[in-house]
């Protein structure tokens, strides 16, 4: 669903899934 995991490809699909977790807790923490 997010355009970066798209940008990184299948093969950094498990660092999308932690890039992703990350951002959605700063954005948690930030709001």
């Amino acid at each position: 669903m997010f355009p970066l995991r798209m940008k990184l490809g299948k093969k950094s699909d498990a660092v999308s899934e932690v890039i992703g977790t990350i951002l959605l807790l700063v954005i948690a923490v930030s709001a």
